[in-house]
């Protein structure tokens, strides 16, 4: 069945590590919340065992605020939380909220538990919490990356201009392979094609729409992979642009793990670009 945890958070909103004496509401004080922030969770993961951590690797707990009709923060109250499990058959809660707002992680789960949080009957979206094991390793995708442009095609084409996904696997192997859920990976052009106008980039960064996006989250598998892509409009190399020579981007993927960066890494990924026959 749906586990439901309700959970009274002691100065997660105060930051003064004291708690006031109030009703979800504020009635105490005779403030009436008007509105209420999102809840905000320190990282898409917790370890199993551990508590959540932010991506330094300090423990955070998750946070959400509430203001009154003027905008102004109403500290010292209890914020109700509730859990609801996405997996049915689980005998018990694959997360666990205390009273300090920490999240810990009591069973793995790589569809994530929904988390509401709220005051009275507002109540902030759901956030989901994914419980996984901790990276150990990482691997980098040896397929061939290439982009062959073709000078007539818009910058926006994904068939010109797009490298394929630049993939990254995160494993754990303290006793089988398991991939590492839910951690975040970040790309960066160190490398690209010398512009027409300084300080305009010929590459960068996107997801699969296309949408600059410097960041990944290992899926299931482990896996996360942006695109590179050609901002062929941008390229100031005359002999690239007439298809006398190649050129390369280079893309660094950094992982970090509670803050450090993983053994292995950084990554490189080298592209290779050329105008198409």
């Amino acid at each position: 069945m749906n586990r439901h945890h309700k959970v009274a958070l002691v100065a997660v909103l105060a930051g003064s590590g004291l708690a006031a004496c109030a009703d979800p509401l504020g009635g105490s004080k005779g403030l009436e919340i008007a509105s209420i922030s999102a809840l905000s969770i320190p990282y898409p993961t917790v370890v199993l065992g551990d508590v959540m951590r932010d991506s330094l690797g300090i423990a955070a707990p998750v946070a959400i605020h509430a203001y009154d009709a003027k905008g102004n923060e109403i500290v010292g109250l209890y914020p109700q939380i509730t859990i609801l499990d996405a997996t049915l058959n689980l005998a018990a809660s694959t997360i666990h909220i205390d009273e300090q707002g920490f999240v810990h992680g009591v069973i793995r789960d790589s569809v994530g538990a929904r988390v509401y949080a709220g005051f009275g009957s507002l109540v902030a979206p759901a956030q989901r919490v994914l419980v996984s094991v901790a990276p150990q390793v990482a691997t980098k995708s040896v397929a061939a990356t290439a982009i062959s442009f073709d000078i007539a095609t818009p910058d926006t084409s994904a068939v010109a201009n797009w490298s394929p996904p630049l993939e990254l696997t995160l494993t754990n192997t303290a006793t089988a392979v398991i991939a590492a859920q839910g951690f975040v990976i970040t790309y960066a052009v160190t490398r690209s094609p010398t512009p027409t106008t300084a300080g305009v980039p010929t590459a960068y960064i996107g997801d699969d729409a296309g949408k600059a996006s410097r960041r990944d989250t290992t899926d299931r598998l482990g896996v996360a992979g942006r695109r590179v892509i050609l901002r062929q409009q941008a390229i100031g190399d005359a002999a690239l642009i007439a298809g006398t020579k190649t050129d390369t981007i280079v893309v660094r993927a950094t992982v970090k793990y509670n803050g450090v960066e993983l053994s292995g890494t950084p990554f490189d990924y080298i592209i290779s670009v050329k105008r198409k026959p």
